[in-house]
C-alpha cells in the first residue's frame, strides 16, 4: 500500500492504479481501490477523475508513451495474458487457442464452421455449441417467447416485417 502525504494526489492515484493494473488486470481497477491504496477517502479521487472511464483514459495516455514491446514486457511481468495480434487471421491462428483446444466445429446453413468456445468454461464440462440457425429460422419462436400471439405474428408476416 502506498501512503499519500500532501503531494500530488493525481500522480499517487495513477501510480496506485498502475500497480493494481499490473498485478490484477483492468477489471480490478477502481477509483475506490486506488483511494484505499493511497490512504485517502473514497471520494477524494473524484476531484481528479470524474469516473473509472476518465481513469482509464489517463492510463491509456500513460501507456501510449511506451513502445508495444515495453507494454508487453510490463504485462508479462504482471502475468497478465496478452498477445500481439493485428488481424483476424493472426487471432485465428494464435497457437494458444490451438494448444488449449478452444475451437469447436459447429453446423451452419453453409456447412461446418469453426467456433470459439465461450470465455468461461468448467473443468470436465463440454459447453453446448448448437448449430448456427438460418436467417429467420427461429423468428417465430423468439416472438412467441416475447409474448406475441399467432395473429400478431401473421400480421408481421403480412406486412413483410418478418
Amino acid at each position: 500500500m502506498t501512503t499519500y502525504h500532501h503531494g500530488n494526489l493525481r500522480v499517487a492515484l495513477l501510480r496506485a492504479a498502475g500497480e493494481r493494473l499490473e498485478k490484477q488486470g483492468i477489471t480490478a481497477l477502481s477509483l475506490r481501490e486506488a483511494a484505499r491504496r493511497v490512504g485517502v477517502s473514497h471520494n477524494a479521487p473524484y476531484r481528479h477523475f470524474a469516473n473509472r472511464e476518465a481513469l482509464h483514459a489517463m492510463i491509456d495516455a500513460v501507456f501510449s508513451q511506451f513502445t508495444s514491446e515495453e507494454v508487453v514486457a510490463r504485462l508479462d511481468r504482471a502475468q497478465i495474458a496478452n498477445a500481439r495480434m493485428n488481424t483476424m487471421q493472426e487471432f485465428w491462428e494464435h497457437p494458444q487457442l490451438q494448444a488449449r483446444k478452444r475451437w469447436r466445429q459447429v453446423d451452419s446453413p453453409v456447412g461446418q464452421l469453426q467456433a470459439l468456445l465461450p470465455p468461461v468454461t468448467m473443468c470436465d464440462v463440454e459447453p453446448r455449441m448448437d448449430p448456427i440457425p438460418a436467417l429467420g429460422e427461429q423468428t417465430e419462436q423468439i416472438l412467441r417467447s416475447l409474448g406475441y400471439q399467432d395473429e400478431q405474428i401473421s400480421g408481421l408476416r403480412a406486412e413483410r416485417v418478418i
